[in-house]
Formats: C-alpha cells, sequence, structure tokens
C-alpha cells in the first residue's frame, strides 16, 4: 500500500483518486495493526484533503470522520469520537437524507460510543434505531442488519436480559451463515456469544452446540 500510495501520488497527484484511496486503506490498515498514532496522521490527512477538494459538507468528509472515529475509540478518547460522529451525522442527513444507509453506520458508532461510556439505555436506543432503518433501506438479511442485531444483543446480555439476547443472536447467526457461511469468522463470534448466554440461563444442553462449532 506505500508503495501503492507513493506510485499514485507521483503519477497522478497528491489529490489524485487514487492516491486518496491508497491512503484510505493505508490507515485503516494501521488501525487494524495497534499502530495509531500512523492511523490517526494518514486519517487526518485523507479527511483534510476531502475538505480542501470538495468543501467541508461532502458526504466523502463524513466517511472520513467515521474512519478517524474509529482511531480514537481504539486509543480511548470518547470526546474526540463523539465530535467526529456528531459531525459525521449531521453532514450525512443533510447531504443524503435521515434514511440513507450511511447515516444508519453514523447511528451504530454512536450506539458503540454509549456502550463504551457503559450508558446502555443510550446504546440500546441507537443501536435500534440503526437496526431499524437498515432494515427499511437494505431489507431484513443485509450484513449491516447483523451487525445491528449482534450490537443490540450485546447490549440485552450485559444487562442480563437474556431471552431478548438470545434471539438476537439467532438472527444475527441465520443471516451471517447465509451471506459468508458457516465458516466465516463473525459466525464463530457470534457463536460463541450465543453460547454464553444459553450457559448463563444455565441451559447447559443448548449452550455446548454452538460453543463447539
Amino acid at each position: 500500500l506505500e508503495k501503492a500510495l507513493a506510485l499514485a501520488e507521483q503519477e497522478l497527484g497528491p489529490d489524485s483518486g487514487a492516491a486518496v484511496a491508497a491512503m484510505t486503506r493505508l490507515g485503516n490498515l494501521a488501525e487494524t495493526l495497534g499502530r495509531f498514532d500512523d492511523a490517526r496522521a494518514i486519517l487526518e490527512r485523507v479527511l483534510a484533503r476531502h475538505e480542501r477538494v470538495y468543501g467541508s459538507d461532502h458526504p466523502q468528509v463524513a466517511a472520513a470522520l467515521s474512519n478517524l472515529a474509529v482511531v480514537y475509540r481504539a486509543q480511548g478518547d470518547l470526546a474526540a469520537v463523539r465530535t467526529l460522529d456528531e459531525r459525521a451525522l449531521a453532514l450525512r442527513i443533510a447531504a443524503l437524507g435521515p434514511d440513507h444507509p450511511e447515516v444508519g453506520a453514523t447511528l451504530n458508532s454512536f450506539g458503540a460510543f454509549y456502550s463504551a461510556q457503559g450508558d446502555s439505555a443510550k446504546a440500546e436506543e441507537y443501536f435500534a434505531r440503526a437496526l431499524a432503518l437498515w432494515e427499511k433501506a437494505l431489507g431484513p438479511d443485509s450484513l449491516e442488519v447483523a451487525t445491528a442485531l449482534t450490537n443490540l444483543a450485546t447490549v440485552y446480555a450485559e444487562r442480563t436480559d437474556l431471552d431478548r439476547a438470545q434471539g438476537l443472536y439467532e438472527r444475527a447467526i441465520r443471516i451471517l451463515e447465509s451471506a459468508r457461511g458457516p465458516d466465516h469468522p463473525t459466525v464463530g463470534v457470534a457463536l460463541t456469544a450465543l453460547g454464553a448466554v444459553a450457559y448463563r440461563q444455565r441451559r447447559f444442553d443448548e449452550a455446548l452446540p454452538p460453543l463447539r462449532r
């Protein structure tokens, strides 16, 4: 990616779409690898470029804000996360409309923010809003819906509302298995969570099959 970025900047210019796409992938990769300072520096360059080329109210700016918020969340800077997500949400609603799937992504990010803050009620509210929006915009079997179901189920599990958590995990697993196959890592994560819920309910015969998978 670093070579691709250098080549794109040299041949097409630092503000070219190819260069910025490579820069974004490089920043996201650095975040995945735990190189948060590098990720933040790269993604701040992407944000500055989008603001310069598109103006401050463009959906591409909102996307850059959301990517940067992921890095700040990983570093535990929740105040920065909230500032970035609030701006991204306002931009997406203004530019794309309140029912656009990207608005759902920002609502889901807010749910993660409040979950990290320990505010279960607010986390539930935003995850539920993301779920409803994605179901309407993308259909009930989309991967985005599976993400919201899993997040909402986690809130209920932490609140010991285990029956509701179980139902949501089961629905998420059906979507994930259908879309990605039974051996995908995301299926394994959801199965583990489902098994843990069943175990906490002392339904040991139901807990073992998902945990064994």
